[in-house]
C-alpha cells in the first residue's frame, strides 16, 4: 500500500523484514498517525504461522489505533474464500483468524467479488485482503 500524497504524511518510522514492510505515518496538522504494514506471505504453513506471529508481536509494541494491514497472506479464513483445489484449510487459517481478531482487524470485502487471485486450473482465491482496525 503506497500513500500517493506524500506532502500530506511524514514518516515516523519503518520496519523490514523478509516478509513484511511497516510504516507509521503521522498525517500533517494532526495528531493522528497510522501504521501500515505491507505483507508478503511466505508459501510454507509453518513460515506463514511463524510471520502472524511476528506481525502480532510488531502491531503490539506500536501501540497505535490506527492499523492498516494489507498484501498476499498466502491463506483464507475459511472456505468461502476458496474456490477449486483441495477443499481444506491448513493450520495457518485457524492462527490467521486469531491473528485478525487478537489485533481487532476488520476484513474490508472487495467491491467486484471475493476472489482476488486465479490459477487458470479452476482454482481461485482471496489471497490480497484489506485489514484495518476496528476504531478506523
Amino acid at each position: 500500500m503506497t500513500m500517493w500524497k506524500i506532502s500530506q504524511y511524514d514518516l515516523t518510522s519503518s520496519f523490514a523484514t523478509k516478509h513484511s514492510i511497516t510504516t507509521v505515518l503521522k498525517i500533517i496538522g494532526t495528531n493522528i498517525s497510522i501504521c501500515v504494514a505491507n505483507i508478503y506471505a511466505p508459501h510454507r504453513v509453518v513460515e506463514r504461522i511463524k510471520l502472524l506471529q511476528s506481525i502480532t508481536k510488531l502491531l503490539d509494541s506500536i501501540h497505535l489505533t490506527s492499523k492498516i494491514v494489507v498484501g498476499d497472506f498466502n491463506m483464507v479464513i475459511n472456505l468461502r474464500e476458496k474456490k477449486g483445489g483441495i477443499r481444506k484449510l491448513d493450520k495457518d487459517s485457524k492462527a490467521f483468524h486469531s491473528t485478525i481478531e487478537g489485533l481487532s482487524l476488520i476484513d474490508i470485502p472487495t467491491n467486484n467479488g471475493i476472489f482476488t487471485w486465479n490459477n487458470r486450473r479452476g482454482e481461485r482465491g482471496k489471497l490480497l485482503p484489506i485489514l484495518i482496525d476496528s476504531l478506523f
